[in-house]
């Protein structure tokens, strides 16, 4: 009986999930690249840019950092480096974007209205999302398959992942849009353009300390070291933090609570978009993410 109300409780939220990423695509304002906005104001500098692999995964484990930058009105760059898809239908991570877009209006208290459109970084297409209410904020997807937990990869993707580029078993890696496809130096490219451009004077990402097949996903750790080797020669002084992710459950609570109910509000305004994770504190707090969402760990 249990495993029935599981599964049609799953079923309950994977179609939720798949209506509202349907109804997140008819709402966007799509512009053509020559109207998009530009990815950072040439007249500001500073701000944070965050680099993650995967949707909510700066909610999980450096939200504090978002709601402080929000709390000053800083400029914000977030970069996703894969699609989340999970080997996944298209519908799946488009949702989770979707999830993204409406926790990150909610953290800056504005309405979801997103300008989306494709930008060229060191000749690369991503796809951006500039919030209109707070154009200081944006999202950057550049939708590489995701590389599961241990680096193995998905069929739909061909069995790619980061990690697999990171070592040297694969060349190339191909977005699973079709936009483009990268190498190892392109994506490093792509990242030093940013950091060029958006001048920040915090950078944050996922553990870029740990070694591979260590407990953490093997995206965190990709995602961590590529950054890390990014800013090799980006001379503006700044902050870099790299943050702890799975094995954050191992170790004991250290947010407050004010601070543990801003991360699940934050969470929970994502989460009815990715029909996989937890959809209230009651089913978190009998998964990992419950965990999760009391902790957070710089390295």
């Amino acid at each position: 009986m249990n495993r029935l109300l599981f599964l049609i409780g799953r079923r309950v939220d994977r179609t939720r999930g798949r209506v509202r990423a349907a109804r997140e695509r008819g709402r966007l304002q799509r512009v053509a690249p020559s109207d998009a906005p530009p990815p950072v104001d040439p007249s500001t500098v500073g701000g944070t840019l965050a680099v993650i692999p995967h949707q909510a995964d700066d909610f999980l484990f450096f939200s504090t950092i978002l709601a402080r930058d929000a709390a000053e009105g800083r400029r914000v760059l977030t970069v996703h480096l894969t699609a989340g898809d999970d080997d996944e239908d298209g519908w799946y991570w488009q949702a989770r974007e979707a999830g993204v877009r409406a926790a990150y209006a909610d953290l800056h208290g504005v309405a979801d209205r997103w300008i989306e459109s494709t930008v060229t970084v060191a000749g690369a297409p991503l796809t951006q999302a500039t919030l209109v209410g707070a154009p200081r904020v944006v999202l950057l997807f550049l939708r590489l398959p995701d590389g599961r937990p241990e680096g193995e990869g998905g069929a739909r993707s061909g069995f790619a992942s980061l990690r697999k580029l990171w070592e040297g078993d694969i060349a190339t890696i191909s977005a699973i849009d079709g936009s483009a496809s990268h190498s190892l130096t392109s994506l490093l490219a792509i990242l030093r353009g940013l950091l060029n451009d958006f001048q920040p004077d915090h950078i944050v990402t996922t553990d870029h300390v740990g070694a591979f097949s260590d407990g953490d996903h093997s995206d965190h750790h990709a995602a961590g070291y590529l950054t890390d080797l990014a800013r090799a020669g980006y001379d503006r002084e700044h902050v870099f933090t790299g943050f702890r992710g799975y094995a954050t459950e191992h170790l004991p609570t250290n947010l407050d609570e004010e601070q543990i109910a801003a991360k699940k509000r934050l969470f929970f305004t994502y989460a009815p978009s990715d029909y996989k994770t937890p959809q209230t504190i009651e089913k978190a707090e009998q998964d990992l993410v419950g965990a999760w969402l009391t902790r957070e760990y710089a390295i």
